[in-house]
């Protein structure tokens, strides 16, 4: 989701209503709710730092599952 970033800023920065920004953004309020449960799980401050990269943030948020391997 490219978007993390102006959900971001459109809760914090401007107070919005989840669902205000997800109409701002054309997405669902329950992937809008999710997303900013994930921020504040993991504690991000706002604003975030200039040197976090959108692909960064993205991982922090939604970290990839470790691939388990078939054992024989």
């Amino acid at each position: 989701m490219r978007k993390i970033r102006e959900l971001l800023r459109l809760k914090f920065d401007l107070g919005l209503s989840i669902h205000k920004i997800a109409a701002s953004l054309s997405i669902a309020r329950s992937t809008a709710t999710e997303c900013l449960r994930r921020a504040t799980t993991a504690e991000f401050s706002w604003p975030l730092p200039h040197d976090l990269h959108d692909d960064a943030l993205e991982s922090l948020l939604y970290p990839k599952k470790p691939v388990i391997a078939d054992v024989p």
